[in-house]
């Protein structure tokens, strides 16, 4: 279906229905939006800041599923496009193409499954074996640890090792922890690491938990080529699905991404959320090619990296008190609006003898609190969905190609 609208003087505005998106473009500048089940409107991609002046003259009938005039019209504007009015400056202000603001005051009316007040996320990260080596035929050796030291030209074995003390010992301290307090966690796992340790990945899906991926090996994307890009998710999810039997819907790459990673993600089909995010304690959608994807904001913060030199963390109390703290604001915060917290662990940090008290103490205290769900990502994506009244999602095919 398509429709056209008249708009701002200086702008013209048409929109189309695909699938249960409607679409709305003003001067090349596309804003997608659903309907939900409350016949209201949630905003899957921010458009380029505009002037909000179109919406008044366009006619209340031009959308059939609803209506832009009126409340719907605010509601566009304020929770939406969550642009700020264009304000005079005497000097010139660049553009943007980012969002402050979020949901702002106004967050969507979503509950967790079964009421719960929050939505607690453990993340497992699996690197090792993923790590930069030259006895794995990489460029150069992976540095950093809880010695950062650089070993140029030779292999560094002092490194290897501090590594695969992750799936020797601390997976199986970790994996206990978890059972322990019945809580279900998202393997954030390189392809490579699993491709070496095809064991823990069938350990982790017994256990019920999610395997998202973390890239094949455990490194920066940010200045990959977009042919490198689509080699390293190809070889990423051949390798989870051929390791645990299912292929990843999450991904998350280390530290800094490139501008294309996000839509490659959208392009692939198989991505139903995307963790390369830390500004919000919710989730959010974004789209693109008329599809959406949820994105599932993680922290550094309550994470067992800061046990590294300088990160604040010294012993584990360290570690369980923090998270503990955030766990409280959160957790209050859950009675009026959506919440959820990420806690990041690594088998070789967290999995330490002398840490690893930390984390069974702060999984202790949160079970003992009603209303906390203890969610994999995929659980948390698909529910964040379902409250927003999308359809249930589907892998979807490829729209370009992606080869290992």
């Amino acid at each position: 279906m398509a429709g056209h609208g008249s708009g701002h003087s200086s702008s013209s505005c048409r929109w189309w229905i695909t699938s249960n998106l409607c679409h709305v473009e003003l001067s090349s500048k596309r804003i997608d939006v659903v309907p939900t089940a409350k016949r209201s409107v949630w905003c899957l991609a921010r458009a380029a800041p505009v002037p909000f002046g179109w919406l008044d003259d366009m006619p209340g009938q031009s959308l059939p599923s609803f209506d832009l005039s009126g409340p719907c019209r605010e509601t566009l504007q304020h929770l939406f496009l969550k642009v700020p009015p264009l304000i005079k400056l005497s000097f010139p202000l660049g553009p943007t193409d980012r969002d402050f603001r979020g949901h702002g005051n106004t967050p969507p009316a979503i509950r967790w499954p079964k009421g719960a007040r929050l939505a607690l996320s453990i993340v497992v990260n699996v690197e090792e074996g993923a790590e930069l080596s030259l006895g794995a035929g990489d460029a150069s050796n992976e540095f950093i640890y809880e010695a950062n030291e650089k070993v140029e030209g030779v292999r560094d074995l002092c490194m290897e090792s501090h590594y695969e003390y992750g799936t020797r010992r601390g997976w199986a301290r970790i994996r206990a922890a978890l059972k322990a307090h019945g809580a279900h966690a998202t393997l954030n796992a390189c392809g490579r690491a699993l491709a070496h340790s095809p064991w823990l990945a069938e350990e982790a899906v017994a256990d019920g938990h999610e395997i998202s991926s973390h890239g094949w090996r455990w490194e920066r994307q940010v200045h990959m080529s977009e042919d490198e890009e689509r080699s390293v998710i190809a070889r990423a999810v051949e390798a989870i699905r051929v390791t645990s039997g299912s292929p990843p819907v999450g991904w998350h790459t280390r530290s800094a991404t490139s501008l294309s990673t996000r839509r490659l993600l959208i392009e692939h089909g198989g991505f139903l959320y995307d963790s390369n995010a830390y500004n919000d304690d919710m989730p959010h959608m974004v789209s693109d090619e008329g599809r959406d994807l949820v994105v599932l904001p993680y922290a550094f913060d309550t994470n067992d990296m800061r046990f590294q030199p300088g990160g604040g963390f010294v012993q584990g109390d360290d570690f369980a008190r923090y998270c503990i703290a955030c766990f409280d604001r959160l957790y209050a915060e859950g009675a009026d609006e959506p919440r959820m917290m990420s806690v990041g662990l690594h088998l070789r940090i967290i999995g330490r003898p002398a840490r690893i008290a930390g984390l069974e103490t702060f999984l202790a205290y949160a079970a003992s609190k009603p209303g906390v769900w203890f969610a994999r990502r995929d659980e948390i994506a698909h529910a964040w969905r379902d409250g927003l009244g999308l359809a249930r999602w589907q892998p979807r095919p490829a729209l370009s190609e992606f080869v290992a």
